[in-house]
């Protein structure tokens, strides 16, 4: 078994694994296990990413359990290290029994989606599978951009939805750390808009029963805490620029009655989630040799986000400091 196992501590429990109907040379062992969301049981499986030697046992699960949804959160190759086979086509390839080929791709920041079609030897009615291969969480560590997650959130439920299927695949490299966190989110923002309240604990907890240390790192439990903040607080403000016309319309309209106010509360929401980060460490902006240099004292940078002059010195030594930060 240990072929197929990239990461040995991410070894699914037997209780919740994915079984293999008909593979001869690992008695139907993938690394992979179903993990439920809000009130849907099994709605994921969560899996390692592909091996060289496993690339057909993926397609098989994903004919298997009828999957239409492939979410994939890490690159082929991080820091120099292969973190996933690439088990998908450029055009057609041939995997054991099944036949992929790639009908379309589609790349927007940070994101590539595929279209394939997956056909099984012998069978007459050909598949369609979409893949969502997110390009910016870096391997132990969190996404610079959570609204960017949320909308993959958001897109990956639709689809689930508009072609309902079997579970949703989600992978990694272990498939633990990202993939968790990824699962975790779902789930509470689920449980969040249902009852108006999160448990990210028992959330975590309880996927940890499914699959051994979901949720990685403690920058990947904090995160969600910062995810769910901004989800469930502002909600979605994605416009498609086809409705944006009709979108500034219902706003105005919204204003000049004064009823449900869209405008007033997003702009309120927005407040009051910036407030959080005004609670960011701002040592450096407050050094008293600093304090001249800031034209407001309430307007400072924060330290994680603050350029910092390398040319010039403070008086003590320290680099030089400017009232200035990074922006995406």
């Amino acid at each position: 078994r240990k072929s197929t196992n990239s990461h040995l501590p991410s070894l699914s429990d037997d209780h919740c694994r994915v079984v293999l109907q008909s593979s001869d040379a690992s008695n139907g062992y993938i690394n992979a296990s179903y993990v439920d969301s809000y009130r849907s049981p099994r709605f994921f499986i969560a899996a390692q990413g592909p091996l060289p030697g496993t690339v057909v046992d993926f397609w098989q699960m994903v004919w298997q359990e009828k999957i239409s949804v492939i979410v994939m959160l890490t690159g082929l190759v991080e820091q120099n290290k292969t973190k996933c086979e690439q088990y998908w086509p450029e055009q057609e390839e041939v995997y054991g029994d099944f036949t992929v080929t790639l009908n379309n791709t589609r790349t927007t920041t940070g994101l590539v989606t595929r279209i394939f079609c997956l056909q099984k030897a012998g069978c007459a009615l050909p598949r369609a599978v979409e893949q969502f291969h997110y390009l910016l969480w870096p391997d132990h560590r969190v996404p610079r951009n959570p609204a960017q997650l949320l909308f993959l959130v958001e897109v990956v439920n639709k689809r689930g939805l508009e072609v309902p299927a079997g579970p949703v695949l989600v992978h990694c490299s272990a498939g633990i750390g990202r993939t968790g966190t990824f699962i975790a989110l779902d789930f509470l923002l689920k449980m969040g808009k249902a009852e108006g309240k999160v448990d990210v604990f028992h959330c975590v907890q309880r996927l940890r029963e499914q699959r051994v240390s979901m949720v990685q790192t403690k920058e990947q439990y904090t995160f969600l805490y910062e995810v769910l903040l901004e989800g469930l607080l502002c909600g979605s403000t994605r416009v498609p620029v086809e409705s944006i016309a009709s979108h500034v319309r219902c706003l105005q309209e919204a204003e000049t009655s004064r009823h449900n106010n869209a405008l007033e509360k997003e702009f309120k929401a927005l407040q009051n989630f910036s407030e959080l980060f005004q609670l960011l460490p701002c040592r450096e902006a407050e050094k008293p040799n600093n304090q001249p240099k800031n034209r407001k004292p309430g307007i400072l940078p924060a330290d994680s986000c603050r350029p910092i002059l390398t040319s010039s010195l403070n008086a003590d030594g320290s680099p030089g400091y400017i009232n200035a930060v990074f922006a995406n």
